[in-house]
């Protein structure tokens, strides 16, 4: 079963790169520093560390974290 699911994820994760590869916002800007990008670069940052406490079973709340912004800066960069 966690195989199955590990390579699920996994061609997730690849098409999910070839999207943001494919389907950008022509109408942008190029990339320079917003609260936004600190915010992600933070949520990054706060991903990294809750892999470090994973294993103390303390990882619930960064990775929460991380996620809900990570998703926020994918919406409002590459859908809206």
């Amino acid at each position: 079963m966690t195989e199955t699911v590990d390579t699920v994820v996994f061609v997730c994760q690849i098409l999910m790169i070839i999207a943001i590869c494919i389907f950008r916002n022509r109408g942008s800007k190029k990339l320079c520093i917003t609260p936004l990008i600190i915010m992600a670069v933070v949520c990054y940052l706060l991903y990294v560390a809750s892999w470090i406490a994973y294993y103390n079973g303390i990882a619930l709340l960064p990775i929460s974290i991380f996620t809900i912004c990570h998703m926020i800066y994918g919406v409002v960069n590459f859908i809206i």
